[in-house]
Formats: structure tokens, sequence, C-alpha cells
């Protein structure tokens, strides 16, 4: 894969855009040229298992990276888990991601990524990972490597936005997993990281890879599903399939656009934004110098983000026309009366506040044949769904165990001496 800056000024390999994810102008690589799959695969996908169909995908985008056969085994271990639909009505769905060991669906590109990564030639081998989290991506990337003893995890996350359980799942795991608490909100943890990869010296000294969105081989493997649900959903329907995305970095409103790209016909893509999550929507009412100047804290607290690190690859994506982006994306901003207010309608059926997101999203465009991805399972935001449901939620074993360990972890101002500091002494 031949990738591009979304500025257009550096190209890489896709080797070099993992090790270096940061163009020099401070832009981040996509695909120079999207692959087309072929027509004729479209024709029996219904009939094709999850990891049939994301072997191909996988296949399209890095078979001149990573040889077929290896590629074929990476996509069997990574698929972690089952992805259940569940039909809320006749026109509306919701697809469960989090069948995982971590219950989020970034356990799937985690996985993926930890494994691929040693298969690309010129990367070394057990890098590494240093990512910022509120939550879901650090507990998949530690939970990733620890598992698959692919490489050390570094995880950032900011003081005082995680409950217990999101914490738990990577401050307990101890061995090669790192958990740094940061003095500071998600926007300085991701500004520190986007400065220490600015030294190429010192990453390439203490092999650091980012597991972030900001590396290209995370977005891969959420392209998968976005074929996997139009086989199920869309294939024999008459009815164009709309996906509705919880957007918060836009990592997966991104692969749907890919997808969208590569030919699958799905209908629309529908971003659901929650209150901190303007610049998308601002972007297509054509605000393009729109932003969040104030980062608000949400009860869908792993969407809080003002600077979705995506957004400048999904303009670019469209060649930074809008016309073309609002012909297949629509983006809502959900406020957190509205993300309560579908906690509590979808009943005995229990779906996270992030999920109510990409939810309340679907149901404000009015789809005649909706999905909404579920990305995380409710009991991963504990609080918040006893507040709104006043209902214990039952908590998975994967949670009570992680729980019931202690919590180590240490403490840094949010400036890139700091975790400069930290790096050397822990790799040193």
């Amino acid at each position: 894969m031949r990738l591009v800056s979304t500025t257009g000024k550096s190209r890489a390999t896709l080797a070099d855009a993992v090790l270096h994810p940061f163009a020099a102008d401070g832009s981040l690589y996509l695909p120079e040229a999207t692959p087309v799959i072929p027509r004729a695969f479209f024709n029996n996908m219904s009939e094709m298992t999850i990891e049939e169909i994301s072997y191909v995908v996988a296949n399209t985008l890095l078979g001149e990276d990573i040889a077929s056969s290896k590629l074929k085994s990476i996509v069997e271990s990574s698929l972690t888990g089952a992805i259940p639909i569940h039909r809320l009505d006749d026109t509306t769905a919701i697809a469960e991601l989090y069948h995982s060991p971590t219950l989020a669906y970034k356990d799937i590109s985690t996985y993926f990524m930890c494994r691929a990564i040693n298969e690309l030639r010129g990367i070394p081998r057990h890098p590494n990972f240093i990512v910022a989290t509120t939550g879901n991506t650090g507990a998949s990337i530690a939970n990733a490597c620890h598992a698959t003893r692919s490489g050390n995890a570094i995880i950032l996350y900011p003081y005082g936005t995680l409950s217990r359980a999101q914490q738990s799942q990577f401050t307990t795991l101890g061995s090669n997993v790192y958990p740094v608490e940061v003095a500071g909100s998600i926007d300085d943890c991701k500004t520190i990281i986007k400065q220490l990869f600015a030294d190429p010296e010192l990453c390439a000294q203490y092999h650091l890879v980012s597991a972030n969105t900001i590396n290209i081989l995370r977005i891969v493997p959420q392209v998968f599903y976005f074929f996997y649900l139009w086989s199920r959903l869309g294939a024999e329907s008459k009815t164009p399939l709309d996906i509705a995305v919880p957007s918060g970095n836009m990592s997966n409103l991104l692969a749907g656009a890919l997808a969208k790209k590569m030919g699958l016909p799905i209908g629309r893509l529908i971003a659901g934004c929650n209150a901190t999550g303007i610049a998308l929507p601002s972007l297509l009412h054509g605000d393009t110098g729109a932003a969040s100047a104030t980062l608000r804290r949400t009860i869908a607290s792993a969407m809080d983000s003002g600077r979705p690190t995506n957004l400048p690859r999904l303009a670019a994506l469209y060649g930074g026309n809008t016309d073309l982006m609002r012909s297949d994306i629509s983006a809502y901003i959900v406020t957190d009366d509205d993300i309560a207010t579908t906690i509590l309608s979808t009943g005995d059926y229990a779906i996270d506040p992030h999920t109510a997101v990409g939810l309340a999203a679907l149901r404000s465009y009015g789809s005649a044949n909706g999905v909404a991805l579920a990305t995380a399972h409710p009991a991963k935001s504990l609080d918040v769904m006893t507040t709104v449901t006043g209902r214990a939620v039952e908590l998975p074993l994967q949670l009570t165990r992680f729980m019931s360990r202690p919590k180590p972890s240490i403490h840094i101002a949010p400036t890139l001496a700091a975790i400069k500091r930290y790096v050397l002494d822990t790799l040193t």
C-alpha cells in the first residue's frame, strides 16, 4: 500500500507510515489510491463468514505488504468474537461490536495491528506502543500486547475522566503494560504523542510505534465490519443500508468512508457526535474553521475530543470537497439529555452512552433501513448507566476480573519533557 499525506506533500510505504505516522508538515497518511473490490465479490457475500469477508478486504488493502497466507492467519486470530445483530424494530438494528476481550470494538483493530506489525519489513520486532486514551483504546492495546506478547504498551490517559471499570482494564495488567495518568485532557495526551513522534531519533532509539489511529494499521481492520454488516442487512434488501457511527476521533467513520470508496454499496454514513464534537457537523454545514473552543465533558466520555484526529483524513479522502462529503455523510450533534433519553428508549435492551449517540443520530436522519454500531458494553460506562436508568448493570466476567486487582499507575505533568523522562527511565 502506498500512502500520501493529507496535504499531498509527502508519500510513504506502509512500514514508513507506521513508524513515522506524521509527515514532515505534521499531517497524517491515508491510502494514495483506494482499491476497488470487483463487483462479483458482492454477489455471494451473504453466504460468507465474517472471516472470509474480512480476509478479502484485508488482502485487497494489504496484499502487497503482507503475504496472503500470513494475512489470512492474522485476520482469523484477530476477529476476537461474533458480531450479533439486535433488531429494535423493522427499520432499525444494533450491531454489537463489543463481544471481545475488553468489551469494545477496538479489540479487532488492536489485535490485528499487534499481529500484523511484525510481518512488515523494516519494523522492529516487539516495538514499544504508545497510546493516548479516554478508556477503550488503552484497554484494547494493553490487552492485545499482553495477550500476544508483541511488544510493550505505554498508556497515557487524562486525570479524573475515566471510570474505575475503564481504568482497571489497563492499569492492572502489569508485565509489559505501563499506565501513565496525565494531569490534563485527552487533547493534551494526543499533543504529547504528536510532539514525541516529531523526535525521530528518540522514536528510533526506543522503537516507539503509535497505537492510536494515527497509525493507519488501526484503521484497516475497522473496514471489515462495514462489509460484514452489509452482507447481513443490505445484500438482500431493496432499501440501501444506512450505518450510524458514534464519532469521536472518527476512525470508524473514516473506515466506513473507505469501504464506500472500495465499492461497498451502503447508503449513508450517519455520524453521531456528542456536545464536544462540533467540528464535523460544522464542516458539513460550511464552517470550515469550526472547532470546539472548550473541551466539554459529556456522559459519552470516550468521545470527548475537540480535535478529531481523523477529520483531516476524512476531508482529504473527499479531496477537500464538502459537497462530496455531504453526498455520503450526515452528522448530528447529540446532547447529554438526548443520550439519556435514547438509553431509556430501548427498554430492557441496554445500550451504552456512545452507542446511544449513534442511535440518536440514526433516528434523527430517519433511516428506512439502518444499523447503529454498538461500540462498547454498557457495563464499561457503569456510573452513567446506573444514573440514567436507576438500575444496576450486570458486570461481565471480563470486568469483575480486572476490577478485583490493585490499580498501579504513575502520574506526570502534561508536558513532552515529563513523558520523555518516563520513556527514558522505563525503557532503559
